[in-house]
Protein backbone atom coordinates (compact mmCIF):
# COMPACT_ATOMS: atom_id res chain seq x y z
CA UNK A 1 0.00 0.00 0.00
CA UNK A 2 1.32 3.44 -0.98
CA UNK A 3 1.96 5.78 1.96
CA UNK A 4 0.73 9.34 2.04
CA UNK A 5 4.32 10.51 2.53
CA UNK A 6 5.37 8.88 -0.73
CA UNK A 7 2.36 10.37 -2.47
CA UNK A 8 3.26 13.88 -1.32
CA UNK A 9 6.64 13.55 -3.02
CA UNK A 10 4.92 13.07 -6.39
CA UNK A 11 2.09 15.59 -6.27
CA UNK A 12 1.52 19.30 -6.00
CA UNK A 13 -0.54 20.74 -3.17
CA UNK A 14 -3.65 21.27 -5.38
CA UNK A 15 -3.37 17.65 -6.58
CA UNK A 16 -3.13 16.38 -3.01
CA UNK A 17 -6.20 18.40 -2.04
CA UNK A 18 -8.07 16.97 -5.04
CA UNK A 19 -7.28 13.36 -4.18
CA UNK A 20 -8.22 13.88 -0.53
CA UNK A 21 -11.55 15.33 -1.67
CA UNK A 22 -12.15 12.24 -3.80
CA UNK A 23 -11.29 9.94 -0.88
CA UNK A 24 -13.78 11.82 1.28
CA UNK A 25 -16.38 11.45 -1.48
CA UNK A 26 -15.67 7.71 -1.81
CA UNK A 27 -16.03 7.20 1.95
CA UNK A 28 -19.61 8.48 1.77
CA UNK A 29 -20.71 6.29 -1.15
CA UNK A 30 -23.94 4.37 -0.57
CA UNK A 31 -24.92 3.07 -4.01
CA UNK A 32 -23.56 2.27 -7.47
CA UNK A 33 -24.60 5.66 -8.86
CA UNK A 34 -22.45 7.49 -6.33
CA UNK A 35 -19.60 5.06 -6.93
CA UNK A 36 -19.75 5.64 -10.68
CA UNK A 37 -19.67 9.41 -10.07
CA UNK A 38 -16.61 9.05 -7.85
CA UNK A 39 -14.90 6.85 -10.43
CA UNK A 40 -15.50 9.47 -13.12
CA UNK A 41 -14.02 12.09 -10.80
CA UNK A 42 -10.96 9.90 -10.17
CA UNK A 43 -10.27 9.88 -13.91
CA UNK A 44 -9.36 13.54 -13.65
CA UNK A 45 -6.35 12.68 -11.50
CA UNK A 46 -4.59 10.93 -14.38
CA UNK A 47 -4.68 11.13 -18.21
CA UNK A 48 -7.47 8.57 -18.39
CA UNK A 49 -9.96 8.42 -21.25
CA UNK A 50 -11.83 5.31 -20.15
CA UNK A 51 -12.49 3.66 -16.80
CA UNK A 52 -14.32 0.50 -15.77
CA UNK A 53 -14.34 -1.32 -12.45
CA UNK A 54 -16.02 -4.19 -10.73
CA UNK A 55 -15.76 -7.37 -8.73
CA UNK A 56 -14.59 -10.80 -9.85
CA UNK A 57 -15.77 -14.04 -8.26
CA UNK A 58 -12.73 -16.21 -7.53
CA UNK A 59 -12.94 -19.87 -6.57
CA UNK A 60 -10.03 -22.21 -5.92
CA UNK A 61 -8.69 -24.13 -7.75
CA UNK A 62 -10.26 -22.94 -11.02
CA UNK A 63 -9.68 -19.25 -10.32
CA UNK A 64 -11.88 -16.79 -12.18
CA UNK A 65 -15.53 -17.82 -11.97
CA UNK A 66 -17.24 -14.73 -13.36
CA UNK A 67 -18.02 -11.06 -12.86
CA UNK A 68 -20.03 -10.35 -9.73
CA UNK A 69 -20.39 -6.67 -10.57
CA UNK A 70 -19.41 -4.29 -13.35
CA UNK A 71 -19.57 -0.52 -13.01
CA UNK A 72 -18.75 1.18 -16.28
CA UNK A 73 -17.67 4.74 -15.65
CA UNK A 74 -16.66 5.57 -19.21
CA UNK A 75 -15.51 2.52 -21.22
CA UNK A 76 -17.13 2.19 -24.67
CA UNK A 77 -20.42 0.40 -23.96
CA UNK A 78 -20.18 -1.40 -27.31
CA UNK A 79 -16.89 -2.90 -26.19
CA UNK A 80 -18.32 -4.06 -22.86
CA UNK A 81 -21.21 -5.81 -24.60
CA UNK A 82 -18.92 -7.32 -27.22
CA UNK A 83 -16.45 -8.45 -24.54
CA UNK A 84 -19.14 -10.31 -22.63
CA UNK A 85 -20.99 -11.70 -25.65
CA UNK A 86 -17.81 -13.07 -27.24
CA UNK A 87 -16.42 -14.33 -23.91
CA UNK A 88 -13.23 -12.35 -24.37
CA UNK A 89 -12.44 -12.78 -20.67
CA UNK A 90 -11.17 -16.24 -21.67
CA UNK A 91 -8.38 -14.70 -23.78
CA UNK A 92 -7.91 -11.27 -22.17
CA UNK A 93 -4.25 -11.29 -21.02
CA UNK A 94 -4.85 -8.45 -18.56
CA UNK A 95 -7.67 -10.29 -16.80
CA UNK A 96 -5.82 -13.61 -16.89
CA UNK A 97 -2.83 -12.02 -15.20
CA UNK A 98 -4.93 -9.97 -12.80
CA UNK A 99 -6.69 -12.96 -11.24
CA UNK A 100 -3.33 -14.59 -10.58
CA UNK A 101 -2.05 -12.00 -8.12
CA UNK A 102 -4.15 -8.80 -8.29
CA UNK A 103 -0.99 -6.73 -8.64
CA UNK A 104 -0.81 -3.49 -10.59
CA UNK A 105 -0.44 -4.04 -14.33
CA UNK A 106 0.79 -1.64 -16.96
CA UNK A 107 -0.91 -2.98 -20.07
CA UNK A 108 2.01 -2.39 -22.39
CA UNK A 109 4.30 -4.58 -20.26
CA UNK A 110 1.74 -7.40 -20.15
CA UNK A 111 1.06 -7.18 -23.88
CA UNK A 112 4.78 -7.45 -24.67
CA UNK A 113 4.83 -10.97 -23.21
CA UNK A 114 1.79 -12.23 -25.13
CA UNK A 115 2.44 -14.91 -27.75
CA UNK A 116 -0.82 -16.87 -27.91
CA UNK A 117 -2.66 -16.07 -31.20
CA UNK A 118 -6.10 -15.55 -29.64
CA UNK A 119 -4.68 -13.18 -27.04
CA UNK A 120 -2.80 -11.27 -29.74
CA UNK A 121 -6.03 -10.97 -31.71
CA UNK A 122 -7.75 -9.70 -28.55
CA UNK A 123 -5.13 -6.96 -28.21
CA UNK A 124 -5.79 -5.81 -31.77
CA UNK A 125 -9.55 -5.82 -31.23
CA UNK A 126 -9.17 -3.75 -28.05
CA UNK A 127 -7.00 -1.26 -29.93
CA UNK A 128 -9.76 -0.81 -32.51
CA UNK A 129 -11.91 0.54 -29.64
CA UNK A 130 -9.16 2.90 -28.49
CA UNK A 131 -8.09 0.58 -25.65
CA UNK A 132 -4.37 0.15 -26.13
CA UNK A 133 -2.63 1.66 -23.09
CA UNK A 134 -3.70 1.56 -19.48
CA UNK A 135 -3.25 0.45 -15.91
CA UNK A 136 -5.30 -2.25 -14.15
CA UNK A 137 -5.18 -2.80 -10.42
CA UNK A 138 -7.30 -4.33 -7.69
CA UNK A 139 -7.45 -6.15 -4.36
CA UNK A 140 -8.48 -9.72 -3.57
CA UNK A 141 -10.59 -10.38 -0.47
CA UNK A 142 -9.88 -13.99 0.54
CA UNK A 143 -12.76 -14.09 3.01
CA UNK A 144 -15.36 -12.98 0.48
CA UNK A 145 -13.67 -14.71 -2.48
CA UNK A 146 -14.10 -11.49 -4.41
CA UNK A 147 -11.45 -9.45 -6.15
CA UNK A 148 -11.82 -5.91 -7.37
CA UNK A 149 -10.53 -4.55 -10.64
CA UNK A 150 -10.19 -0.99 -11.88
CA UNK A 151 -8.94 -0.43 -15.42
CA UNK A 152 -7.80 3.10 -16.28
CA UNK A 153 -7.17 3.48 -20.01
CA UNK A 154 -5.41 6.31 -21.85
CA UNK A 155 -2.48 6.71 -24.28
CA UNK A 156 -0.38 8.54 -21.67
CA UNK A 157 -1.18 6.40 -18.64
CA UNK A 158 2.14 4.54 -18.55
CA UNK A 159 4.44 7.49 -19.27
CA UNK A 160 4.70 8.76 -15.71
CA UNK A 161 5.23 6.42 -12.77
CA UNK A 162 3.36 8.81 -10.48
CA UNK A 163 0.12 7.76 -12.19
CA UNK A 164 0.62 4.26 -10.79
CA UNK A 165 1.57 5.58 -7.35
CA UNK A 166 -1.50 7.80 -7.24
CA UNK A 167 -3.90 5.04 -8.29
CA UNK A 168 -2.39 2.57 -5.83
CA UNK A 169 -2.96 5.11 -3.05
CA UNK A 170 -6.58 5.53 -4.13
CA UNK A 171 -7.16 1.80 -4.66
CA UNK A 172 -8.02 0.72 -1.11
CA UNK A 173 -10.71 3.40 -0.93
CA UNK A 174 -12.28 2.44 -4.28
CA UNK A 175 -12.09 -1.25 -3.38
CA UNK A 176 -13.82 -0.72 -0.03
CA UNK A 177 -16.57 1.31 -1.71
CA UNK A 178 -17.06 -1.37 -4.37
CA UNK A 179 -17.45 -4.09 -1.73
CA UNK A 180 -19.80 -1.91 0.31
CA UNK A 181 -21.99 -1.11 -2.68
CA UNK A 182 -22.06 -4.75 -3.75
CA UNK A 183 -23.68 -5.81 -0.48
CA UNK A 184 -25.87 -2.81 0.28
CA UNK A 185 -27.22 -1.53 -3.02
CA UNK A 186 -30.48 -3.47 -3.46
CA UNK A 187 -32.49 -1.15 -5.66
CA UNK A 188 -31.71 -3.03 -8.89
CA UNK A 189 -32.48 -6.40 -7.32
CA UNK A 190 -35.90 -5.20 -6.28
CA UNK A 191 -36.66 -4.07 -9.81
CA UNK A 192 -35.51 -7.35 -11.31
CA UNK A 193 -37.71 -9.34 -8.94
CA UNK A 194 -40.75 -7.51 -10.32
CA UNK A 195 -40.12 -8.69 -13.88
CA UNK A 196 -42.10 -11.60 -15.30
CA UNK A 197 -40.29 -14.48 -16.99
CA UNK A 198 -41.23 -13.08 -20.42
CA UNK A 199 -40.01 -9.59 -19.47
CA UNK A 200 -36.70 -11.12 -18.39
CA UNK A 201 -36.41 -12.81 -21.77
CA UNK A 202 -37.04 -9.50 -23.51
CA UNK A 203 -34.50 -7.77 -21.26
CA UNK A 204 -31.97 -10.46 -22.12
CA UNK A 205 -32.27 -9.59 -25.82
CA UNK A 206 -32.24 -5.85 -25.13
CA UNK A 207 -28.91 -6.38 -23.39
CA UNK A 208 -27.68 -8.17 -26.51
CA UNK A 209 -28.57 -5.14 -28.59
CA UNK A 210 -31.62 -6.52 -30.41
CA UNK A 211 -34.41 -4.28 -31.72
CA UNK A 212 -38.08 -4.84 -30.88
CA UNK A 213 -38.60 -6.37 -34.32
CA UNK A 214 -35.67 -8.76 -33.86
CA UNK A 215 -36.83 -9.74 -30.37
CA UNK A 216 -40.29 -10.47 -31.75
CA UNK A 217 -38.83 -12.81 -34.37
CA UNK A 218 -36.63 -14.57 -31.81
CA UNK A 219 -39.45 -15.06 -29.26
CA UNK A 220 -42.11 -15.60 -31.95
CA UNK A 221 -44.34 -12.79 -30.70
CA UNK A 222 -45.50 -9.59 -32.37
CA UNK A 223 -43.44 -6.42 -32.32
CA UNK A 224 -46.38 -4.72 -30.60
CA UNK A 225 -46.24 -7.29 -27.79
CA UNK A 226 -42.50 -6.75 -27.45
CA UNK A 227 -43.07 -3.01 -27.14
CA UNK A 228 -45.62 -3.69 -24.37
CA UNK A 229 -43.05 -5.77 -22.46
CA UNK A 230 -40.35 -3.14 -22.96
CA UNK A 231 -42.62 -0.46 -21.51
CA UNK A 232 -43.28 -2.66 -18.47
CA UNK A 233 -39.56 -3.29 -18.02
CA UNK A 234 -38.85 0.44 -18.11
CA UNK A 235 -41.54 1.10 -15.53
CA UNK A 236 -40.37 -1.62 -13.14
CA UNK A 237 -36.71 -0.65 -13.39
CA UNK A 238 -37.60 3.06 -13.21
CA UNK A 239 -35.73 3.91 -16.43
CA UNK A 240 -36.62 5.69 -19.67
CA UNK A 241 -34.23 4.20 -22.24
CA UNK A 242 -32.77 0.86 -23.25
CA UNK A 243 -29.29 2.01 -22.27
CA UNK A 244 -30.50 2.93 -18.80
CA UNK A 245 -32.17 -0.48 -18.45
CA UNK A 246 -28.92 -2.23 -19.33
CA UNK A 247 -27.04 0.02 -16.91
CA UNK A 248 -29.43 -0.79 -14.07
CA UNK A 249 -28.75 -4.52 -14.30
CA UNK A 250 -25.20 -4.53 -15.69
CA UNK A 251 -23.67 -5.82 -12.45
CA UNK A 252 -25.99 -8.85 -12.52
CA UNK A 253 -25.26 -9.92 -16.07
CA UNK A 254 -22.12 -11.86 -15.35
CA UNK A 255 -22.67 -13.07 -11.81
CA UNK A 256 -22.39 -16.78 -12.59
CA UNK A 257 -19.84 -19.23 -13.96
CA UNK A 258 -18.31 -17.68 -17.08
CA UNK A 259 -18.31 -21.04 -18.87
CA UNK A 260 -22.10 -21.24 -18.87
CA UNK A 261 -23.61 -20.77 -22.32
CA UNK A 262 -26.75 -19.28 -20.80
CA UNK A 263 -24.91 -16.79 -18.61
CA UNK A 264 -27.23 -13.83 -19.15
CA UNK A 265 -30.47 -15.74 -18.72
CA UNK A 266 -29.24 -17.45 -15.57
CA UNK A 267 -27.91 -14.24 -14.05
CA UNK A 268 -31.28 -12.60 -14.49
CA UNK A 269 -33.36 -15.55 -13.37
CA UNK A 270 -31.27 -16.23 -10.28
CA UNK A 271 -31.52 -12.75 -8.73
Amino acid sequence: MISFEKLKQCLSKPEIIHILEIIDQVAKIKDHVQLKTAMVESQKLVPCNYLVGGLLAIEAPQGFKGFSRIINASFPSDWIRYYIRMKLYDVDPILQQHVQNFSTQVWQKTFQNVTEPKALHFIQEAKSFGLSQGITLGIFDHRLKLGSFFSFCGPLMARNKYHTILLEFLLIHLHSAMIRVHFTDTKEHQGIHLLTSREREVLLWIIRGKTNWEIGKILEISERTVKFHVENIFAKLDVKTRSQAVGEVSHLLTSIDHSNENKFQHALSNT
